[in-house]
């Protein structure tokens, strides 16, 4: 029985010791801190708040039937635009990050 503590503390010693053991100890979790903390910057700084908005020339959204939503500066902010030009000058201002145009029988078209 002797032996075989020997033999296991040897064969312990000697791959514990070894340089590419220790690095590989330390690297893997400080790797997996690293993807973590990628993932959440990459997610908090991709987040665009900015509004977007639309031109409906099909009347397809009444601004009548528009919900209120509680807490509604967690959401989406969307901007209603009397022309297509009148949003593209949004759209190129910045005021808006993108302009969908519903053109006059769209249902039926099925073109945004």
């Amino acid at each position: 029985m002797r032996n075989f503590w020997l033999i296991a503390k040897h064969t312990f010693l000697d791959t514990v010791a070894k340089r590419r053991f220790i690095i590989l100890t330390l690297a893997v979790p400080i790797g997996i801190v690293l993807l973590g903390a990628l993932g959440y910057f990459a997610e908090t700084m991709g987040q665009d708040t900015r509004p977007v908005g639309y031109v409906d020339q099909a009347g397809v959204l009444d601004p009548a039937r528009h919900a209120v939503i509680p807490d509604a500066s967690d959401r989406l902010q969307v901007r209603s635009y009397p022309s297509v030009d009148a949003g593209r000058e949004a759209v190129a201002r910045g005021d808006v990050t993108a302009l969908f145009v519903f053109p006059p029988g769209y249902p039926q078209a099925r073109e945004v």
